[in-house]
């Protein structure tokens, strides 16, 4: 995670990026960008969990690439906004991949700053794109850069928006 600032601008939340034969038990991996008391938070990271063998049935952990917080410094309790959050990406064997689009529950949303590119402007693999499910949720915004084709996708939770941006959105399978 970046660290808090009370500088102009915020850190992002870097990335984690696991591959293992299978995982098992519980635990917690997070790339969350900074919070801070001046509004330009960092931006939510990439969290990457890969399994070559393995189902993830008996992992019981937690993933998150949350936008940072913007606090008021007179209600430091009281987060007022979120940045874009990153994707947290989870493949195994037997699943093409899901990205993971969410971020915290928060008072307030800035239309400007509040979304996250998909598909990533950068290091995407197109064959493996098309396969992909895609969910949003909690305050994620899916900020569309193009055409792009999925395999499913999930809009759930509080607030999930998907901005189209005049592209199209092809899913493959029913919307959920």
């Amino acid at each position: 995670d970046a660290a808090f600032t009370e500088t102009n601008y915020g850190g992002a939340g870097g990335s984690v990026w696991l591959v293992a034969s299978d995982v098992t038990g519980s635990g917690y991996a997070h790339a969350n960008g900074s919070e801070q008391t001046k509004e330009k938070c960092g931006t939510g990271g990439r969290v990457s969990l890969v399994t070559t063998d393995g189902s993830l049935l008996t992992w019981t952990g937690k993933l998150e690439a949350f936008g940072g917080l913007w606090r008021d410094p007179n209600k430091p309790n009281d987060p007022k906004a979120n940045s874009s959050a990153g994707t947290v990406y989870i493949k195994t064997a037997a699943n093409p991949g899901k990205v993971i689009i969410a971020n915290r529950s928060v008072t307030l949303r800035y239309d400007d700053m509040d979304m996250t590119d998909f598909p990533s402007t950068r290091l995407c693999d197109e064959d493996e794109l098309g396969r992909v499910d895609v969910e949003v949720s909690n305050y994620g915004t899916l900020n569309l850069t193009r055409d792009v084709e999925v395999n499913t996708i999930c809009v759930s939770g509080t607030m999930p928006r998907i901005l189209l941006n005049g592209h199209t959105l092809k899913v493959r399978a029913p919307v959920s």
